[in-house]
């Protein structure tokens, strides 16, 4: 077990971002949302929750959207009875930010936010680790020869995040792993019911106002990234080694 003096994991609620559309995937998968998608014969998102449950963290928050009844059907079936697992259908496209907006009331003093569609060995743990009661935020970066998928990120000597890069960068460096933290109180002061960018409005407004959000760095990352064909392609080479049974 975890322990951690700074935040209590009782006090944590994690949030899955999983309402994304999945368009550049749809032609392989036309009858199922990514987080579905099968690797060593469990959905995506089992693999999710299996971390978030050995991690002790028991307060689970689905922010849904596309084929959410599909994944309501998995939740409500699935091993982890243990959970507190909630569903949150968005009734528009609310953007990461906004999704996480969508479902706040429900959460509990802090919140850890995910992806459904990546995976980073060991990041959700860093992320426990590291956090505490005084920032704003954090987020987990990992480093990579390619960033062209990616947004890249800019940090300081202190790792206080400081800028986001679009995609398109060529060369390497640190990327965000879509693995985040937020404190409740200081998040919601930006909360608006429209579509919202995590990485293109709500950090950099944060940053604005001096909040500190902190880099967690990993410099040897394990990382899968179901968004594309090629990269599912290439997850389905290592997952025997980082999805553990």
């Amino acid at each position: 077990m975890i322990k951690n003096e700074k935040i209590k994991i009782d006090d944590v609620s994690v949030v899955i971002l999983a309402g994304g559309l999945g368009k550049r995937i749809r032609h392989l998968y036309p009858d199922k949302p990514k987080s579905l998608i099968k690797f060593k014969n469990q959905p995506f998102l089992y693999w999710i929750v299996k971390e978030i449950n050995k991690l002790n963290l028991r307060s689970i928050i689905y922010a849904t959207g596309y084929k959410s009844k599909q994944i309501e059907c998995w939740v409500n079936n699935n091993e982890f009875k243990n959970l507190d697992q909630k569903i949150i259908q968005e009734e528009k496209k609310m953007g990461t930010a906004g999704s996480i907006f969508n479902v706040i009331n429900f959460c509990k003093n802090y919140l850890i936010v995910l992806n459904s569609d990546t995976f980073l060995e060991n990041g959700l743990e860093k992320l426990i680790l590291s956090i505490d009661k005084k920032i704003s935020g954090a987020l987990v970066c990992h480093y990579t020869q390619d960033m062209s998928r990616f947004g890249s990120i800019k940090f300081d000597k202190n790792n206080n995040l400081t800028n986001f890069h679009e995609k398109k960068k060529d060369g390497s460096g640190y990327i965000n792993s879509g693995i985040y933290f937020f404190n409740k109180k200081k998040v919601t002061k930006y909360k608006i019911n429209e579509f919202m960018s995590l990485e293109y409005e709500l950090f950099p407004n944060m940053i604005k106002n001096n909040e500190k959000i902190k880099v967690i760095k990993i410099n040897e990352p394990k990382f899968i990234d179901i968004g594309t064909e090629e990269s599912i392609r290439q997850s389905r080479q290592f997952v025997q080694e980082v999805f553990v049974e």
